[in-house]
Protein backbone atom coordinates (compact mmCIF):
# COMPACT_ATOMS: atom_id res chain seq x y z
CA UNK A 1 0.00 0.00 0.00
CA UNK A 2 1.20 3.59 -0.77
CA UNK A 3 1.73 5.68 2.20
CA UNK A 4 0.10 9.36 1.76
CA UNK A 5 3.10 10.60 3.65
CA UNK A 6 5.81 8.89 1.90
CA UNK A 7 4.39 10.47 -1.34
CA UNK A 8 4.09 14.19 0.04
CA UNK A 9 8.03 13.92 1.40
CA UNK A 10 8.55 13.69 -2.26
CA UNK A 11 6.53 16.38 -3.02
CA UNK A 12 6.88 20.73 -2.77
CA UNK A 13 5.35 21.36 1.07
CA UNK A 14 1.60 22.41 0.45
CA UNK A 15 1.58 26.29 1.52
CA UNK A 16 -2.10 26.60 1.54
CA UNK A 17 -1.94 28.42 -1.88
CA UNK A 18 -5.30 27.23 -4.16
CA UNK A 19 -5.60 28.84 -8.00
CA UNK A 20 -8.82 30.15 -8.98
CA UNK A 21 -9.61 30.35 -12.23
CA UNK A 22 -11.19 33.49 -12.93
CA UNK A 23 -14.41 34.77 -11.09
CA UNK A 24 -16.50 33.87 -14.13
CA UNK A 25 -15.14 31.14 -15.57
CA UNK A 26 -16.31 29.56 -18.20
CA UNK A 27 -16.22 25.99 -19.95
CA UNK A 28 -13.36 26.76 -22.20
CA UNK A 29 -11.18 28.64 -19.04
CA UNK A 30 -12.01 25.10 -16.93
CA UNK A 31 -10.71 22.98 -20.06
CA UNK A 32 -7.72 25.28 -20.71
CA UNK A 33 -6.85 26.14 -17.01
CA UNK A 34 -6.41 22.16 -16.32
CA UNK A 35 -4.26 21.45 -19.09
CA UNK A 36 -2.09 24.40 -18.47
CA UNK A 37 -2.05 22.84 -14.85
CA UNK A 38 -0.79 19.54 -15.95
CA UNK A 39 2.34 21.06 -17.94
CA UNK A 40 3.00 23.63 -14.83
CA UNK A 41 3.36 20.72 -12.02
CA UNK A 42 4.72 18.12 -14.47
CA UNK A 43 8.20 18.13 -12.36
CA UNK A 44 6.43 17.17 -9.02
CA UNK A 45 4.39 14.07 -10.51
CA UNK A 46 8.02 13.18 -12.15
CA UNK A 47 9.05 12.74 -8.60
CA UNK A 48 6.42 10.58 -7.14
CA UNK A 49 5.37 8.59 -9.94
CA UNK A 50 7.79 5.47 -9.93
CA UNK A 51 6.09 4.91 -6.32
CA UNK A 52 2.73 4.15 -8.19
CA UNK A 53 4.26 1.60 -10.98
CA UNK A 54 2.51 -1.52 -11.47
CA UNK A 55 2.71 -4.88 -13.32
CA UNK A 56 1.74 -2.95 -16.88
CA UNK A 57 0.08 0.37 -17.14
CA UNK A 58 -3.80 -0.93 -16.52
CA UNK A 59 -2.20 -2.11 -12.86
CA UNK A 60 -0.24 1.18 -12.57
CA UNK A 61 -3.67 3.26 -13.34
CA UNK A 62 -5.38 1.10 -10.44
CA UNK A 63 -2.77 2.34 -7.80
CA UNK A 64 -3.23 5.44 -8.00
CA UNK A 65 -6.92 4.99 -8.71
CA UNK A 66 -7.04 3.17 -4.88
CA UNK A 67 -4.37 5.89 -3.71
CA UNK A 68 -7.27 8.09 -4.17
CA UNK A 69 -9.75 6.52 -2.98
CA UNK A 70 -8.28 5.63 0.66
CA UNK A 71 -6.81 9.05 0.84
CA UNK A 72 -8.28 11.64 -1.00
CA UNK A 73 -12.52 12.13 0.06
CA UNK A 74 -14.45 13.52 -2.94
CA UNK A 75 -16.01 16.99 -2.60
CA UNK A 76 -17.91 19.37 -5.14
CA UNK A 77 -16.68 22.81 -5.56
CA UNK A 78 -19.30 25.50 -5.60
CA UNK A 79 -19.78 26.87 -9.35
CA UNK A 80 -18.57 30.30 -8.58
CA UNK A 81 -14.96 29.05 -7.30
CA UNK A 82 -13.67 26.71 -9.28
CA UNK A 83 -9.66 26.12 -8.43
CA UNK A 84 -6.60 24.27 -9.94
CA UNK A 85 -4.32 22.44 -7.27
CA UNK A 86 -0.69 21.00 -7.07
CA UNK A 87 -0.01 17.82 -6.56
CA UNK A 88 0.32 18.70 -2.48
CA UNK A 89 -2.51 20.45 -2.34
CA UNK A 90 -4.63 17.85 -3.90
CA UNK A 91 -3.29 15.42 -0.90
CA UNK A 92 -3.48 18.00 1.93
CA UNK A 93 -6.75 20.01 1.68
CA UNK A 94 -9.00 18.12 4.29
CA UNK A 95 -11.80 19.10 2.38
CA UNK A 96 -10.89 17.01 -0.27
CA UNK A 97 -11.28 17.22 -3.74
CA UNK A 98 -13.39 17.38 -6.78
CA UNK A 99 -13.36 15.85 -10.61
CA UNK A 100 -11.09 18.15 -12.06
CA UNK A 101 -7.80 17.56 -9.16
CA UNK A 102 -8.61 13.40 -9.20
CA UNK A 103 -8.20 13.86 -13.22
CA UNK A 104 -5.24 15.77 -12.81
CA UNK A 105 -2.85 13.50 -10.48
CA UNK A 106 -4.10 10.45 -12.29
CA UNK A 107 -2.90 12.14 -15.50
CA UNK A 108 -0.17 13.94 -14.13
CA UNK A 109 1.32 10.53 -12.70
CA UNK A 110 0.29 8.34 -15.72
CA UNK A 111 1.88 10.92 -18.28
CA UNK A 112 5.18 11.54 -16.13
CA UNK A 113 6.12 7.46 -16.86
CA UNK A 114 5.31 7.85 -20.40
CA UNK A 115 8.17 10.88 -20.31
CA UNK A 116 9.80 8.28 -18.44
CA UNK A 117 9.85 5.69 -20.79
CA UNK A 118 8.19 3.16 -18.34
CA UNK A 119 4.93 3.50 -20.35
CA UNK A 120 3.92 5.01 -23.71
CA UNK A 121 -0.50 4.70 -23.07
CA UNK A 122 -2.61 6.89 -24.88
CA UNK A 123 -3.75 9.22 -22.21
CA UNK A 124 -7.24 12.21 -22.40
CA UNK A 125 -9.39 14.17 -20.13
CA UNK A 126 -12.70 13.31 -20.84
CA UNK A 127 -15.28 15.79 -20.36
CA UNK A 128 -18.46 14.56 -20.13
CA UNK A 129 -22.12 15.84 -20.21
CA UNK A 130 -24.83 13.72 -18.66
CA UNK A 131 -27.94 16.14 -19.84
CA UNK A 132 -29.76 15.93 -22.85
CA UNK A 133 -30.40 19.66 -23.30
CA UNK A 134 -26.73 20.79 -22.82
CA UNK A 135 -23.40 19.84 -24.12
CA UNK A 136 -21.19 21.81 -21.51
CA UNK A 137 -19.56 19.28 -19.44
CA UNK A 138 -20.13 19.10 -15.97
CA UNK A 139 -17.85 16.31 -15.21
CA UNK A 140 -14.51 15.04 -16.27
CA UNK A 141 -11.91 11.84 -15.90
CA UNK A 142 -9.15 10.04 -17.18
CA UNK A 143 -8.96 7.65 -19.94
CA UNK A 144 -6.53 5.25 -20.69
CA UNK A 145 -6.19 3.97 -24.72
CA UNK A 146 -9.21 6.86 -25.49
CA UNK A 147 -11.32 6.39 -28.76
CA UNK A 148 -10.15 2.60 -28.78
CA UNK A 149 -12.29 -0.41 -27.91
CA UNK A 150 -9.59 -0.97 -25.29
CA UNK A 151 -10.58 2.06 -22.97
CA UNK A 152 -10.22 2.32 -19.33
CA UNK A 153 -11.76 4.29 -17.09
CA UNK A 154 -10.33 5.82 -14.20
CA UNK A 155 -12.99 7.91 -11.95
CA UNK A 156 -12.39 7.80 -8.52
CA UNK A 157 -15.58 9.92 -7.98
CA UNK A 158 -16.96 6.23 -9.12
CA UNK A 159 -16.89 3.21 -6.25
CA UNK A 160 -14.78 0.74 -8.69
CA UNK A 161 -12.09 1.02 -11.10
CA UNK A 162 -13.08 1.15 -14.55
CA UNK A 163 -16.60 1.50 -13.75
CA UNK A 164 -18.83 3.72 -16.57
CA UNK A 165 -21.51 5.81 -16.05
CA UNK A 166 -22.27 6.51 -19.49
CA UNK A 167 -22.17 10.15 -20.84
CA UNK A 168 -24.88 11.54 -22.82
CA UNK A 169 -21.79 13.82 -24.71
CA UNK A 170 -18.33 13.84 -24.12
CA UNK A 171 -14.84 15.83 -25.39
CA UNK A 172 -11.69 14.56 -25.11
CA UNK A 173 -8.61 16.51 -24.74
CA UNK A 174 -5.98 14.01 -25.60
CA UNK A 175 -2.69 14.59 -23.67
CA UNK A 176 0.28 14.90 -26.17
CA UNK A 177 2.97 11.64 -26.08
CA UNK A 178 6.48 12.78 -25.48
CA UNK A 179 8.91 12.00 -27.88
CA UNK A 180 12.05 9.32 -26.54
CA UNK A 181 15.42 10.24 -26.94
CA UNK A 182 17.28 7.18 -28.76
CA UNK A 183 21.02 6.27 -27.98
CA UNK A 184 23.68 3.95 -29.76
CA UNK A 185 25.81 3.64 -32.20
CA UNK A 186 25.36 2.31 -35.43
CA UNK A 187 28.09 -0.48 -34.09
CA UNK A 188 26.11 -1.87 -31.47
CA UNK A 189 23.70 -5.08 -31.59
CA UNK A 190 20.47 -5.03 -31.96
CA UNK A 191 18.72 -8.16 -29.57
CA UNK A 192 16.74 -10.59 -31.09
CA UNK A 193 12.99 -10.91 -29.93
CA UNK A 194 13.68 -14.40 -28.64
CA UNK A 195 16.80 -12.81 -26.61
CA UNK A 196 14.67 -10.13 -25.20
CA UNK A 197 11.76 -12.83 -23.96
CA UNK A 198 14.56 -14.97 -21.85
CA UNK A 199 16.20 -11.63 -20.42
CA UNK A 200 12.53 -10.62 -19.51
CA UNK A 201 11.91 -13.68 -17.87
CA UNK A 202 15.38 -13.62 -15.92
CA UNK A 203 14.22 -10.46 -14.75
CA UNK A 204 11.23 -11.70 -13.26
CA UNK A 205 12.66 -14.80 -11.53
CA UNK A 206 15.34 -12.68 -10.41
CA UNK A 207 13.19 -10.34 -8.66
CA UNK A 208 10.67 -13.33 -7.45
CA UNK A 209 13.69 -15.06 -6.41
CA UNK A 210 14.88 -11.89 -3.91
CA UNK A 211 11.53 -11.39 -2.68
CA UNK A 212 10.78 -14.43 -1.28
CA UNK A 213 14.40 -14.87 -0.05
CA UNK A 214 13.44 -11.83 1.93
CA UNK A 215 16.07 -9.55 0.29
CA UNK A 216 13.45 -7.39 -1.68
CA UNK A 217 9.95 -6.62 0.22
CA UNK A 218 7.00 -5.15 -1.57
CA UNK A 219 6.53 -1.93 -2.73
CA UNK A 220 10.12 -0.37 -1.52
CA UNK A 221 12.20 1.67 -4.31
CA UNK A 222 14.51 -1.73 -5.35
CA UNK A 223 11.17 -3.92 -5.96
CA UNK A 224 9.83 -1.40 -7.51
CA UNK A 225 12.90 -0.46 -10.13
CA UNK A 226 12.58 -4.23 -11.09
CA UNK A 227 9.25 -3.41 -12.10
CA UNK A 228 10.28 -0.63 -14.21
CA UNK A 229 12.79 -2.85 -16.34
CA UNK A 230 10.45 -5.94 -16.60
CA UNK A 231 7.99 -3.12 -18.14
CA UNK A 232 10.18 -1.84 -20.34
CA UNK A 233 11.35 -5.21 -21.94
CA UNK A 234 7.78 -6.30 -21.82
CA UNK A 235 6.62 -3.48 -23.83
CA UNK A 236 9.43 -4.01 -26.59
CA UNK A 237 8.42 -7.68 -27.20
CA UNK A 238 4.74 -6.73 -27.48
CA UNK A 239 5.62 -4.01 -29.90
CA UNK A 240 8.10 -6.24 -31.80
CA UNK A 241 5.36 -9.05 -31.58
CA UNK A 242 2.97 -6.54 -33.95
CA UNK A 243 5.53 -4.82 -36.27
CA UNK A 244 7.43 -8.37 -37.04
CA UNK A 245 4.49 -10.75 -37.67
CA UNK A 246 6.19 -13.41 -40.24
CA UNK A 247 9.89 -13.22 -38.93
CA UNK A 248 10.44 -15.45 -35.63
CA UNK A 249 13.59 -13.97 -34.88
CA UNK A 250 12.44 -10.27 -34.65
CA UNK A 251 15.34 -9.26 -36.70
CA UNK A 252 14.49 -6.85 -39.66
CA UNK A 253 13.15 -3.55 -40.20
CA UNK A 254 9.41 -4.17 -37.92
CA UNK A 255 11.52 -5.40 -34.65
CA UNK A 256 14.21 -2.18 -35.49
CA UNK A 257 12.07 0.26 -35.01
CA UNK A 258 10.00 -1.59 -32.14
CA UNK A 259 13.47 -1.37 -30.02
CA UNK A 260 14.26 2.32 -31.30
CA UNK A 261 10.97 3.42 -29.50
CA UNK A 262 12.44 2.47 -25.52
CA UNK A 263 15.16 5.06 -24.40
CA UNK A 264 17.67 2.78 -24.33
CA UNK A 265 20.21 5.37 -22.27
CA UNK A 266 17.81 5.72 -20.10
CA UNK A 267 16.93 2.21 -18.96
CA UNK A 268 20.76 1.80 -19.18
CA UNK A 269 21.75 4.31 -17.13
CA UNK A 270 21.67 5.09 -13.63
CA UNK A 271 18.39 6.73 -12.88
CA UNK A 272 16.42 3.52 -14.52
CA UNK A 273 19.03 0.81 -14.73
CA UNK A 274 16.89 -1.03 -12.78
CA UNK A 275 17.57 -4.74 -12.78
CA UNK A 276 19.52 -4.47 -10.09
CA UNK A 277 22.19 -7.11 -9.07
CA UNK A 278 22.33 -8.84 -5.73
CA UNK A 279 24.99 -11.09 -5.23
CA UNK A 280 25.93 -13.37 -2.32
CA UNK A 281 28.81 -12.02 0.12
CA UNK A 282 31.32 -13.62 1.63
CA UNK A 283 30.20 -16.24 4.06
CA UNK A 284 26.77 -15.19 3.95
CA UNK A 285 24.88 -17.65 1.98
CA UNK A 286 21.65 -16.15 0.69
CA UNK A 287 22.16 -13.44 2.45
CA UNK A 288 21.98 -11.18 -0.78
CA UNK A 289 23.59 -7.66 -1.28
CA UNK A 290 22.61 -4.71 -3.72
CA UNK A 291 25.81 -4.34 -5.50
CA UNK A 292 24.59 -2.09 -8.84
CA UNK A 293 22.74 -2.50 -12.35
CA UNK A 294 23.19 -6.24 -14.43
CA UNK A 295 21.05 -4.54 -17.51
CA UNK A 296 22.84 -6.14 -20.59
CA UNK A 297 23.57 -2.88 -22.83
CA UNK A 298 21.68 -3.71 -25.87
CA UNK A 299 21.31 -0.69 -28.13
CA UNK A 300 19.18 0.02 -31.51
CA UNK A 301 21.05 0.28 -34.83
CA UNK A 302 20.65 -0.47 -38.16
CA UNK A 303 18.96 -3.77 -38.43
CA UNK A 304 21.27 -6.57 -39.60
CA UNK A 305 20.53 -9.85 -40.95
CA UNK A 306 21.90 -11.92 -38.35
CA UNK A 307 23.62 -12.78 -34.90
CA UNK A 308 27.26 -10.90 -35.38
CA UNK A 309 30.26 -12.13 -33.16
CA UNK A 310 29.97 -9.43 -30.74
CA UNK A 311 26.63 -10.11 -29.62
CA UNK A 312 27.95 -13.46 -29.55
CA UNK A 313 30.38 -12.62 -27.08
CA UNK A 314 27.62 -9.83 -25.16
CA UNK A 315 25.43 -13.29 -24.57
CA UNK A 316 28.37 -15.61 -23.55
CA UNK A 317 29.22 -12.95 -21.14
CA UNK A 318 25.84 -12.50 -19.91
CA UNK A 319 24.75 -15.50 -19.39
CA UNK A 320 27.83 -16.57 -17.52
CA UNK A 321 27.14 -13.79 -15.29
CA UNK A 322 23.71 -14.65 -14.82
CA UNK A 323 24.55 -18.50 -14.79
CA UNK A 324 26.64 -17.26 -11.13
CA UNK A 325 23.76 -14.88 -9.79
CA UNK A 326 20.94 -17.39 -10.05
CA UNK A 327 23.26 -20.34 -8.73
CA UNK A 328 22.08 -21.14 -5.04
Amino acid sequence: MISKNAVLQKLAPFTNFKKVLIDDQNTSDIVEGILDNQDQYEKEYDKISEMFIGDNEVETARNVFDFLKQNVPYYIEPIEKQTLRSPSAILCMKSGADCKSYASFINGVMSSLNRKGVFRVPLSYRFASYRYDTKEPQHVFSVLYPGTNNEIWVDPVLPKFDQRKEPVFIKDKKIKMALIAMSGTATQPIASLQEMERYRDKLVNMRDKYLNAGVLTYGSSKELEFKVAISKVTRAIQDASVTSIGNPYGIGDGFGDALKKIDWGTLIGKGIDTAGKFAPQPGQGYNYGYQGPTLPQYQPQTPSTGIGTNTLLILGAGGLILYFILKK
